[in-house]
């Protein structure tokens, strides 16, 4: 079993959350639940965390909004002062 501490979640998953966020979102029943390693210190189990990320890709996929990705536009002021619509 690989634990994975709050300064590795980032470079090696790509979970760029806060401390304070995560902790709501473990709360929340959102995210794994660490495991505490010393009285100051906790980690997750990797499994749980890849687990977790294949979850989030897998209701995306589901939700079919994988290929519908939405471009949104902005009116732009030229200096002539007329508007035209940015890509």
């Amino acid at each position: 079993m690989k634990l994975i501490d709050y300064k590795t979640l980032s470079p090696s998953k790509g979970i760029n959350y806060s401390r304070d966020h995560l902790r709501r979102k473990v709360k929340a029943g959102e995210f794994p639940k660490p495991i505490p390693v010393s009285e100051r210190r906790i980690a997750w189990i990797e499994t749980e965390i890849d687990d977790w990320l294949a979850a989030r890709a897998a209701e995306r996929d589901l939700s079919g909004r994988a290929n519908s990705i939405v471009c949104r536009t902005r009116p732009v002021r030229r200096k002539t002062g007329s508007l035209e619509q940015a890509t």
